[in-house]
């Protein structure tokens, strides 16, 4: 889970000197973008996509703290069940890494298949 949340990062990063994102560039030139399958896992990266994948004041990229993926949860309804909170803990924290990584424009991407 967390190499789709990487990978998202990756295509969703502008790289510095550039005016658009990977996944823009992608979808200009008709190419489907490339993303590890997730399966049955799926609304894992919906709710992530709900909780706005990580969080930045404009300076710093963070991953989503266990507070406000509790708050999220209660606040739609969700009830978590086995290790789900931390899986999107650890998908945010991913996620946030990546984008600090991903603004380089020779970065590579997390997944190929």
């Amino acid at each position: 889970m967390t190499l789709w949340s990487r990978q998202h990062a990756w295509l969703s990063t502008r790289p510095k000197d550039f005016d658009k994102t990977r996944l823009q560039f992608l979808l200009m030139a008709k190419e489907e973008p490339e993303m590890p399958d997730v399966g049955s896992l799926e609304y894992l990266t919906e709710w992530l996509a709900e909780l706005d994948f990580c969080q930045s004041n404009g300076a710093i990229v963070r991953g989503v703290p266990h507070t406000e993926v509790k708050a999220w949860a209660e606040n739609t309804g969700v009830k978590f069940h086995g290790q789900e909170a931390a899986w999107l803990v650890a998908m945010s924290r991913a996620y946030a890494a990546e984008v600090s990584r991903s603004d380089n424009k020779n970065a590579d991407a997390p997944f190929e298949v």
